[in-house]
């Protein structure tokens, strides 16, 4: 654990009053900084995501100011569809508080979209049938490196693994496996023309 933290650990002592006021204000630029970096993660404006999740641009300037405090879960359950998302709200010990506060990271608080999340990417690929791209991608199905949250952790190969390593090596492999099958395509076609 770092300073800060032991050192919170300490003032989270203190009192009930004090622990709870840390905690509320921590949750509000959680909330508000997670909204910004996911749609920075998307490369949106604050007027593309105002679209998609059907609000006006200066309510989302609103919900990514980290003094906000007047969340409500039915805005927060918008902003998960437009982010294509899953929402969760739960209950947590102050522990567990701790360990979020010592990892606030820009890269702890990236999420992937459904359609990037590594559980359904590989079941996608296979219904486009592309076995070959299928194949190529075996070791990076669900790599250990990144949870569902994106976050780093170490992989099966014992190196670190982030969301923008991971969707490179993905990229890399079907290229690749799309690159080899065109060029074995290509072959059977000169050779049937022979």
């Amino acid at each position: 654990m770092s300073r800060l933290a032991d050192r919170l650990k300490n003032d989270l002592k203190k009192s009930k009053e004090y622990r709870h006021g840390y905690a509320d204000e921590f949750l509000n630029e959680y909330i508000a900084t997670q909204i910004k970096v996911l749609r920075e993660q998307r490369g949106w404006t604050q007027e593309r995501l105002a679209e998609e999740a059907e609000m006006k641009q200066s309510r989302i300037s609103v919900l990514e100011n980290v003094n906000y405090s007047s969340w409500s879960l039915s805005t927060l359950k918008r902003l998960a569809e437009a982010f294509d998302v899953s929402l969760r709200v739960s209950y947590e010990s102050f522990g567990s508080r701790l360990l979020e506060i010592d990892q606030f990271s820009r890269a702890s608080l990236e999420r992937f979209s459904f359609d990037e999340d590594p559980a359904f990417w590989v079941q996608s690929i296979g219904k486009t049938e592309q076995g070959s791209a299928l194949e190529a991608l075996k070791g990076y199905e669900q790599p250990q490196g990144i949870d569902s949250r994106g976050t780093n952790n170490m992989s099966e190969k014992g190196t670190i693994v982030n969301l923008f390593e991971y969707k490179a090596m993905k990229q890399q492999s079907l290229d690749g496996a799309l690159q080899k099958e065109s060029k074995e395509k290509t072959s059977a076609l000169q050779a049937a023309t022979l």
